[in-house]
């Protein structure tokens, strides 16, 4: 008899926190991204962040990390920041097993043997959210505050919590999802989110033409943008300076990319998503349109190792 605890995502299903339909489409995914289950149950809101932190802790025998607690600052200039963030990892402090780590997913070997090499020694592991590794490292790596601005420093921490809790809501998640999806499927190749004064302003550039659709709630405009910036590697807690980053995310069971960047404006953050999406580029000059006189004369000169046409 076979006595060994389920696997994380066989104790979701267990639980009634993932149906069968769910995991089933999360696996296809999956295997047509050639990219681990686990986050993309939490991308495509299928589990909370929470719910699936529990069920690794669980399965695996893992602590929950404690970060604001057990984590030690002088440790992080020894490991790569723009490393922490992709793979989501925080070192935490040394202990008698050696450097004790939170993850978002433990299962992650790679990410654990780098830092096991970086910090030569074992990295005993523990679990966390992605949500709460990301504002611990927006609150760790960002500069140390001017003095006159200490005094709002406990404020802004209390904010930027709040941001991230709402940012990895399962509604706040499917909105953003669907926004994205909705782009894809229509061949926007640009996305605008523009906060207004009374309401939060969604347009597609579709065929160049910018498109009005349908927008989330005035009160979410905050989660929604915190929501892209997480999902784009960007730091939440700025927010008086443009950004920009790029991520991807799985729609329909294709692998698309994305290009973001953020404004800071009067009513908030705006937001430009750029659409790339491979399956649809045609490289192709028949496809765009040139009448064939214009291609014979075009080719040649596009052939040419240097040198520069005048339109």
């Amino acid at each position: 008899m076979d006595n060994r605890p389920p696997s994380p995502i066989d104790a979701l299903v267990i639980s009634g926190k993932l149906s069968s339909e769910a995991l089933s489409r999360a696996r296809r995914i999956s295997t047509d991204a050639a990219e681990p289950i686990e986050p993309i149950l939490t991308r495509l809101g299928l589990v909370s962040e929470r719910d699936l932190a529990d069920a690794f802790a669980k399965s695996l025998d893992l602590p929950a990390a404690d970060l604001a607690a057990s984590t030690d600052p002088a440790l992080l200039p020894r490991f790569s920041a723009s490393f922490l963030r992709q793979f989501q990892v925080l070192p935490l402090a040394h202990c008698a097993e050696g450097l004790a780590v939170a993850m978002a997913n433990p299962l992650d070997e790679y990410a654990a043997n780098a830092l096991a090499l970086a910090a030569d020694c074992k990295v005993p592991r523990q679990v966390a959210t992605e949500t709460d590794i990301g504002a611990a490292l927006d609150r760790l790596l960002q500069p140390a505050a001017p003095p006159k601005e200490v005094r709002d420093g406990a404020a802004a921490g209390t904010d930027l919590e709040r941001l991230h809790d709402l940012a990895s809501d399962a509604p706040v998640i499917r909105l953003v999802n669907q926004i994205l999806a909705r782009a894809v499927d229509t061949r926007a190749s640009d996305i605008h989110i523009e906060p207004a004064a009374d309401r939060l302003i969604v347009r597609n550039r579709i065929d160049s033409v910018m498109r009005e659709v349908e927008a989330p709630p005035q009160h979410l405009r905050e989660a929604v943008v915190s929501r892209v910036k997480i999902m784009a590697r960007l730091n939440i807690a700025e927010r008086r300076l443009p950004q920009d980053g790029r991520m991807s995310a799985s729609v329909r069971g294709t692998e698309i990319d994305f290009r973001v960047s953020t404004v800071p404006t009067v009513h908030g953050e705006s937001v430009v998503i750029r659409v790339l999406d491979r399956d649809q580029v045609a490289l192709d000059f028949d496809t765009l349109g040139f009448a064939a006189d214009a291609l014979d004369i075009l080719r040649p000169i596009l052939a040419m190792p240097n040198g520069i046409l005048l339109v």
